[in-house]
């Protein structure tokens, strides 16, 4: 069991934060647990000296014969373990209401001061959700007037947000035979640009919803002028492609990039 890391301004002259205060109480409940492991381990070592089984590193034998010498000693020795492991719960019992006030009191103390963002992060920041956009389908299946219904794009890309990081597209046919939906996450980008809506993403997810292409793809999103929304998947098993090419060009459907924080 490591021992816990102290502050390092804890010296002659004391000058703690409401932080630091909570984590040498914290540091002094660990402390205190690693203490009572040390006094349950002694008594367990008891018991097995007075039952000659006590052994050393090696799993040498550390006793020729049990301690105990009859019934008498064994009960005796019995009762010195169970008096010191009453001890220990009472004291375990203290330290849990000790936990419970500092976890009651971290709230108030806990900064909500985040790291400061990369300059860069409106750049590849993308979050958009239009529906009724036609779109073209190329490769492994072919369909010429489909609609996405929705396209949603939601990626934060140098914030390293989870919370926007998700890639959503169903493409409706109009005959209803080839629809399919495609759900996946951005894992890489490349050069963007907010001023002219410009972004190159790359990810994964799974394609469902028509038999004849589900699977796991990989895929590159290029988004241009905000006016079209290109994506090519590429199956993780059979490398067949399938490209979509959505027209976002409508002024109320334009895809801007924007910056995640705002």
């Amino acid at each position: 069991m490591s021992f816990p890391n102290l502050p390092e301004n804890i010296g002659t002259t004391v000058d703690l934060d409401p932080e630091d205060v909570v984590l040498l109480i914290l540091v002094s409940i660990a402390f205190e647990e690693l203490a009572l492991a040390h006094i349950m381990n002694s008594e367990a070592e008891k018991l097995q000296a007075a039952l000659g089984t006590l052994v050393d590193a090696d799993g040498n034998k550390v006793f020729d014969h049990p301690l105990a010498q009859n019934l008498a000693d064994l009960l005796n020795t019995n009762r010195s373990v169970e008096r010191m492991l009453r001890t220990v719960i009472k004291k375990e019992m203290l330290l849990q209401f000790k936990l419970e006030d500092v976890i009651d009191f971290l709230p108030a103390v806990t900064t909500t001061t985040e790291a400061p963002l990369p300059p860069d992060c409106e750049t590849c920041s993308i979050f958009y959700n239009r529906g009724a956009l036609p779109t073209t389908v190329t490769g492994a299946i072919a369909i010429n007037n489909a609609k996405a219904t929705p396209l949603r794009i939601r990626f934060c890309g140098p914030c390293s947000n989870p919370k926007f990081n998700d890639i959503l597209i169903n493409v409706n046919d109009q005959s209803g035979t080839q629809d399919f939906s495609f759900n996946g996450f951005v894992t890489n980008f490349g050069p963007c640009d907010a001023t002219g809506d410009n972004a190159s993403l790359a990810g994964e997810g799974t394609i469902t919803g028509n038999p004849s292409i589900n699977g796991n793809y990989d895929f590159t999103l290029t988004v241009t002028s905000g006016t079209q929304a290109k994506f090519v998947f590429t199956n993780q098993d059979t490398s067949q492609t399938i490209t979509v090419t959505v027209d976002t060009s409508a002024p109320s459907k334009n895809s801007d990039v924007v910056d995640c924080t705002a």
